[in-house]
């Protein structure tokens, strides 16, 4: 699941998003970007209120394939679930 601005996280009741991804975990494994949400009240992150920048993307491709991350997003992201079947 893609990161969020604050300004749009803040638009569902506290757990929501959290809530929704964890519900679509049950169903396929998933990369949560907004959990921990590191980079949600960085404006540098974002190109406007829905769009991440390109840095982010990086740490965010970076993260899923086990590339180098500045230490301070060692854990942006987490793989939510596990399919079995």
């Amino acid at each position: 699941m893609s990161p969020l601005i604050r300004q749009n996280l803040n638009l569902h009741d506290p757990g929501v998003i959290d809530g929704l991804a964890e519900s679509v975990s049950k169903i396929t494994p998933l990369w949560d970007f907004n959990s921990p949400p590191l980079v949600a009240d960085e404006q540098k992150y974002w190109l406007d209120i829905s769009h991440f920048d390109g840095t982010t993307g990086t740490m965010m491709i970076n993260r899923m394939f086990g590339g180098n991350n500045p230490s301070a997003f060692a854990d942006f992201g987490r793989m939510r679930g596990a399919a079995t079947r």
